[in-house]
């Protein structure tokens, strides 16, 4: 898979809100991608990019990552995503006013395997109006240290518009502070600025005590990274899905993420459980469900096992870390849950078609 390096912002910051500088915003692109129709959760920072991916007839999303440069321009806009088992797709093209016009060609374990035209669309049909705030930044050790190592953290996250005084509203309002661990009351302009600096002295200061002696000739060694994300996964007219995503780095061979679903239910504003949405003999059904999910998704035979193919069991555990859109129901596995780390994070998805009559009564009725 391609390699991924992060663009390194010293200690910069900025506030995105729809409809004001262009180049700091969180959008919804809807549209075609090689053919099929696809949504697009963009939200970019100075050039920055990050966000998820999906098409709606198989809405595994891919995780939006940034790259070498600066992504997105005045002009231009370039996009690098992934999702499990080694699959990817690139996105190229011109970014003029609200529209997304260029080609993608997906990959599966570096090798091309469709390519087509992107056209997409900025939509604001039955999304919720947020902000985007970002901060991010890194530092280096004192030169009297004699050590080239970098600290690097970044923060984001959605937040409602200022007018909005909805339910939903406090809900997500609610659920950043819950994720990151802050005290209600500072907005997250206040919040993730401190928290940048809190990372990044914390890490320096942590070396300054410990002396020359102790990080002469450790080459990169002792490099550090943090990143937190809480962003809209998938949005519908019923149901809207946020994703903390957080990764560390603090040394060895490669980093860890974890990312955590919420549900809601727009109309009550309920964050979603298995039982809200499924009557307990489609929670029963479950595991044959994810195991014929995963069946095809690895394309495992009838006479395999899925050990076969890297998964550590022959069979798949239900996770409460899922969501729900009209296509129907994901379930997203933490690196070395169900597989290895090369297979990254695990995402299957159970098609609305095999387990409507699954469904709870009344939910999903408009």
């Amino acid at each position: 898979m391609k390699s991924i390096i992060w663009i390194a912002l010293l200690f910069s910051f900025s506030v995105a809100r729809a409809g004001a500088d262009s180049t700091n915003y969180y959008k919804v692109f809807t549209g075609n991608i090689m053919g099929a129709e696809a949504v697009l959760h963009l939200y970019v920072s100075k050039g920055e990019a990050t966000g998820y991916l999906y098409f709606v007839r198989d809405p595994r999303p891919f995780t939006i990552y940034t790259g070498e440069v600066k992504m997105v321009k005045t002009d231009s806009i370039y996009i690098y995503s992934s999702r499990s088992h080694m699959v990817s797709v690139n996105i190229a093209g011109s970014l003029t006013g609200q529209q997304i016009i260029g080609n993608a060609t997906m990959y599966q374990d570096d090798k091309e395997i469709r390519k087509g035209a992107v056209q997409l669309m900025a939509n604001t049909d039955r999304y919720t109006a947020l902000n985007y705030i970002h901060s991010s930044g890194t530092t280096e050790l004192p030169a009297n240290l004699k050590n080239q190592s970098t600290c690097r953290y970044a923060a984001s996250t959605v937040w409602p518009v200022s007018s909005d005084k909805s339910p939903l509203a406090g809900v997500i309002r609610k659920l950043f502070y819950e994720t990151f661990n802050q005290q209600p009351g500072k907005e997250p302009s206040v919040l993730l600025p401190a928290a940048l600096q809190k990372y990044l002295n914390g890490w320096k200061n942590s070396y300054i005590k410990a002396g020359v002696k102790e990080t002469q000739d450790m080459g990169l060694s002792l490099s550090q990274e943090g990143d937190e994300r809480l962003l809209v996964l998938s949005e519908s007219g019923q149901l809207l899905t946020l994703a903390y995503y957080s990764y560390s780095f603090s040394g060895g061979a490669h980093g860890g993420s974890t990312t955590k679903l919420f549900s809601f239910d727009k109309r009550v504003n309920k964050l979603l459980t298995l039982s809200d949405v499924l009557t307990p003999a489609g929670i029963a059904a479950l595991p044959s469900l994810l195991a014929k999910s995963a069946r095809a998704q690895f394309k495992v035979q009838a006479n395999q096992s899925l050990k076969d193919v890297g998964l550590f069991e022959n069979s798949i555990p239900v996770t409460q870390n899922f969501w729900m859109d009209n296509a129907g129901l994901g379930f997203w596995y933490q690196e070395y849950e169900i597989g290895p780390f090369a297979y990254g994070p695990i995402v299957l998805f159970i098609p609305l078609a095999q387990i409507s009559s699954f469904i709870q009564p009344g939910f999903l009725k408009k």
